[in-house]
């Protein structure tokens, strides 16, 4: 038995599994990250970055389900809402709340 996922134009540069399994998520040479549903091979949300994604890692606390994306020289984080709207909200406050928050003088 073989599962297609279909979506990226271009090659696949990384995949991650969600902590609980049900998801994957892939980086694409497209600068696009997407997230699948293992059941249904369905992708479920697409983000486009505008760079090559060379690396992906999940957020291994499964309350606030988190992508990190390099993309680039940058490095993205993205509130994935799948699951929980409660815990989703927080997530995207959380994130939100380190956006405003200034760096640290090297």
């Amino acid at each position: 038995l073989a599962l297609r996922y279909v979506g990226h134009e271009g090659p696949v540069r990384c995949v991650t599994t969600s902590p609980d399994g049900g998801y994957l998520a892939s980086g694409g040479e497209d600068g696009t990250v997407r997230v699948w549903d293992v059941a249904t091979t369905l992708c479920v949300q697409t983000w486009r970055l505008g760079a090559p994604v060379a690396r992906l890692e999940w957020n291994p606390n499964a309350q606030h389900q988190v992508l990190a994306a390099a993309s680039g020289p940058r490095l993205v984080l993205i509130a994935v809402q799948l699951g929980d709207p409660d815990a989703t909200a927080l997530t995207e406050a959380l994130l939100g709340a380190a956006e405003d928050t200034p760096a640290l003088a090297a």
